[in-house]
């Protein structure tokens, strides 16, 4: 088949001539020359309905163009021209460009575990880190694959995450508390009451520890944020603001647990430091989380208010440029765009229903030119001659 329609075969019969004999006008069937036929067509004035062959000639269709695939990824490089013999993979063993993307996806990482989940499952932290990755590769010209070995450093990086918090929030707890630095008896005795004060009923987070008002409303919430995360401009909260804004609970939650863990280092009554346990604290997050859960339940708007005003206050201190919110439309605004959407939609219609009466035509007017093998439903035709 070369794709092009074929022209139906003339009849091998000889030509009838102006008078047709006895045999040819006492024939019921017309002629199957395409040439009286169609003569016919132009007498009637429309075309008699026609059926279609059962297996016609595929109409031609345009081929979509392919989107190109997208190059191999490069293997990430090492400085010395191949991986480091040691178990332990650190930045420094890769190349600049290699080194910067993954330390650009720790810190994301890192973000992920502040803001959405402290101490995520497996599955969750293979998520996390391929979501990571996809979306720093393509704010690059050329992709870098994500290895196992890149992979394991950038989970690895929840524990820091964690410590890191701590080392930002403990010189706060005995300014903050006013923890005695003596080292006298009297000063040590007072450090064990302040100590159990605060952690009975969870009072180290409420504005007032004595009476326990105002929920998760003291001074070392605001404290604790800044320094972990609003120091400056540059600080994660500000660059990550889509993770930081409003503060989540699990930020929150992870804060008590650290405030938590930096007085109870009191718990002698001379400052000890202890080192954070994941194991043991996660369970002291996981408590402080559904608490913190249940309170912004009781009325999610004022909660989510509160957590977004914490967020902006960090924001301003820190002397970043506070983020807008987004415009939504007013009543009216609403109601007028609704109309003209409507108003289109009409438009749409009409416009589909005219192509395909467009197509339609185009269809005929290609059937017309290709002709039809189909034999035409037999009709009287009428002769020019003088029929006795």
């Amino acid at each position: 088949m070369t794709g092009v329609d074929e022209e139906p075969p003339q009849s091998s019969s000889p030509r009838m001539s102006h008078h047709p004999s006895s045999s040819s006008r006492t024939s019921p069937l017309p002629s199957s020359s395409p040439r009286t036929s169609h003569h016919r067509r132009r007498i009637h004035g429309s075309a008699p309905p026609r059926h279609r062959s059962s297996s016609p000639n595929p109409r031609p269709r345009k081929r979509r163009k392919e989107a190109a695939a997208d190059p191999p990824a490069k293997v990430a490089g090492f400085t010395d021209g191949k991986a480091p013999s040691t178990s332990r993979t650190n930045l420094k063993h890769f190349e600049e460009s290699a080194r910067k993307l993954i330390q650009a996806a720790m810190h994301e990482y890192e973000g992920r575990i502040w803001t959405l989940d402290a101490y995520p499952s497996t599955e969750v932290q293979a998520v996390w880190v391929q979501e990571i990755w996809d979306g720093l590769n393509a704010e690059v010209q050329e992709r870098t694959a994500l290895t196992e070995r890149i992979a394991r450093m950038i989970k690895s990086y929840a524990s820091h995450a964690r410590s890191s918090l701590k080392d930002s929030i403990r010189p706060l707890i005995g300014p903050t508390y006013r923890f005695n630095a003596g080292e006298t008896q009297k000063d040590m005795d007072k450090n064990v009451v302040l100590r159990g004060k605060l952690l009975k009923h969870s009072a180290f987070h409420y504005k007032d520890p004595g009476t326990l008002s105002i929920y998760a409303g003291h001074k070392i919430i605001l404290a604790s944020l800044r320094a972990a995360f609003f120091k400056k401009k540059g600080s994660r909260g500000v660059l990550y603001s889509k993770y930081f804004s409003p503060i989540s609970l699990v930020t929150l939650a992870l804060v008590f647990t650290v405030v938590e863990f930096c007085i109870d280092e009191y718990t002698t009554g001379r400052f000890m430091q202890a080192i954070f346990d994941e194991v043991a604290h996660k369970e002291r997050y996981e408590s402080h989380l559904l608490a913190l859960t249940e309170w912004s339940e009781l009325m999610p708007p004022v909660t989510t208010a509160l957590r977004q005003q914490l967020h902006d206050r960090c924001r301003t201190l820190a002397g970043a440029a506070p983020v807008k919110a987004p415009q939504h439309l007013t009543d009216e605004n609403r109601a007028r765009a609704l109309a003209e959407l409507q108003a289109m939609q009409v438009d749409l219609g009409l416009e589909e229903e005219r192509q395909e009466k467009e197509q339609e035509q185009e269809q005929e007017e290609e059937d017309g030119v290709r002709g039809d093998d189909t034999p035409v439903t037999p009709e009287l035709e009428l002769n020019d001659g003088n029929d006795a």
